[in-house]
């Protein structure tokens, strides 16, 4: 297989044009909401027989969180690549989500370098890699999200709950204050979440849907004496 150092140089007859292609393209989107993502960034890595590296790529956006990576044939490294197939590697990262890496495995092949003569123009030569674009979509996770909040009775802003247990699944119980305030450092990451509320004798059940806009949600959670659920 030809790097290209090792390519036929053209002629001076002849010249030599570079195809500049699409070597992936995909979505990115918040994994939750399914919501298309703007901002975000890739950076590009490859491992063949020879080890890891780097790729030149460049990135170009639609609406939606589309994105295509272009990739020059003549940009790639010297000797590469090797082996019978190539580990690309991407690493996605967007405002307010979690990092995420995807992998991939793609025939050697694909990254071959073809020359091709044009039939209308016969002094030029066209190089280009030989294989098709890869799909590639990121569904990334918010960052977590902490919670504030009062725990009062029947909705009753002036009847505070001090010394009542509110349960997230996956964290520790938090506990009010003598005001009937607490507070949650980072909300297990989910659309919605459920929180039972008690004070030792009544208990309840609240649904809070997380705004992931906002570092910090702020809840009143209630709570009825006649312990209905």
């Amino acid at each position: 297989m030809k790097s290209p150092q090792s390519v036929d140089h053209p002629t001076t007859a002849e010249a030599l044009i570079v195809c500049r292609q699409v070597i992936a393209f995909g979505c990115v989107c918040d994994q939750l909401s399914g919501v298309g993502l703007h901002g975000f960034t890739i950076e590009w890595g490859y491992r063949d027989e020879q080890g890891p590296g780097t790729l030149p790529i460049d990135l170009s956006f639609g609406a939606g969180g589309w994105f295509a990576a272009h990739l020059g044939a003549a940009s790639l490294p010297g000797d590469f690549p090797h082996g019978s197939q190539v580990q690309l590697t991407a690493d996605f990262a967007a405002p307010g989500h979690q990092p995420a890496q995807l992998q991939v495995q793609v025939p050697a092949v694909t990254f071959g370098l073809v020359q091709s003569s044009l039939p209308r123009h016969p002094e030029s030569i066209l190089l280009r890699l030989a294989g098709p674009p890869v799909h590639l979509d990121a569904r990334l996770l918010p960052l977590p999200v902490g919670l504030r909040g009062i725990v009062i009775y029947d909705n009753d802003p002036s009847s505070s709950v001090p010394g009542a247990s509110i349960e997230v699944p996956g964290l520790a119980p938090a506990t009010t204050d003598d005001q009937g305030r607490f507070s949650l450092a980072a909300l297990p990451v989910a659309a919605q979440l459920q929180m039972r509320v008690s004070d030792g004798t009544h208990h309840q059940i609240h649904h809070l849907t997380v705004d992931y806009g906002q570092p910090v949600n702020v809840a009143a959670l209630s709570l009825t004496r006649s312990n209905v659920e």
